[in-house]
């Protein structure tokens, strides 16, 4: 759980929230889920996270804010609950291609969005947004140093790890675990595989 929590840290950081910032994540999976701890832990005044189903569920039972998009519009949505300004900081971990778009219209202006989900397609840039409301965007491939942090974080219990492990086995049935963290049975989340 280590080596992800770090992940999201350098996400969080990437993204550069202030004290008391509105934080958005887009994408509840376990990084994104991460992203949302690791944000609150850095101070975010409130963190919103984006997503559907099981995973929103359980972004909610964390005590995050959710907006949930099969039920009402995630750019509206926050811009609603953040008096209409929008949010400082978003970060974007779906790898979904209209997710950028989404999130850069959810900031406020000047604000920023770090992105970790990669898209499977071409993302869709709206330059005009980026350029008029000065945003930026900026990349997040893994951790850069944040290891000690994020275990700092986690003994001090400020990141509830695991709160996120959902299914636990034993080495020699690795082959069920894969296919449950591949399938998502169960409502898999994170599978933990113990040699």
């Amino acid at each position: 759980m280590l080596d992800p929590a770090a992940i999201a840290l350098h996400t969080v950081k990437r993204g550069g929230h202030a004290p008391g910032d509105s934080v958005v994540v887009v994408g509840p999976g376990v990084i994104g889920l991460l992203v949302a701890e690791c944000a609150r832990a850095l101070g975010a005044g409130r963190v919103i996270v984006v997503g559907r189903g099981a995973r929103l569920a359980k972004a909610a039972t964390l005590g995050h804010e959710t907006v949930d998009f099969t039920r009402e519009d995630p750019v509206e949505a926050v811009r609603e609950r953040t008096g209409g300004h929008g949010a400082e900081v978003a970060l974007e971990c779906s790898g979904d291609p209209a997710a950028l778009g989404q999130c850069a219209a959810l900031l406020r202006k000047g604000g920023r969005v770090a992105v970790i989900g990669i898209p499977m397609e071409d993302a869709r840039v709206p330059l005009q947004r980026i350029v008029l409301d000065e945003i930026e965007v900026v990349g997040v491939r893994a951790a850069a140093g944040e290891m000690p942090e994020a275990i700092a974080l986690a003994a001090a219990g400020r990141l509830r790890l695991d709160e996120l492990i959902t299914h636990r086995y034993g080495l020699e049935d690795f082959a069920e675990a894969y296919v449950t963290f591949t399938e998502r049975r169960d409502g898999a989340l994170k599978v933990i595989v113990r040699p």
